[in-house]
């Protein structure tokens, strides 16, 4: 199955993306591409360009501060089980 079909479909599972068309979700895979990630790989760290979207479909996200020394290394959040995390920002 092709990337952008097994996204759609997996998009579909998830409850506020289900209510969108077809052609919405069609849309939306063609974008990306699914991967499966081993524990402990890291998507982003701060300060680089977002360029990306994310839709973790499963597991758990988990977001960390490193400070200056290592001690000051702190999870700020974690997320865990969800369907979908989204992050939305308004510069409004």
């Amino acid at each position: 199955m092709r990337d952008c079909e097994l996204i759609s479909c997996r998009l579909r599972r998830v409850e506020p993306l289900c209510r969108l068309p077809g052609s919405a979700l069609q849309q939306l895979a063609m974008c990306g591409f699914y991967e499966d990630l081993e524990k402990g790989v890291t998507l982003f760290r701060a300060g680089e360009q977002g360029r990306y979207w994310y839709a973790v479909l499963g597991g758990q996200l988990e977001v960390r501060y490193h400070g200056a020394e290592a001690k000051d290394s702190k999870q700020i959040h974690s997320f865990y089980p969800l369907p979908v995390t989204t992050f939305l920002q308004n510069d409004n």
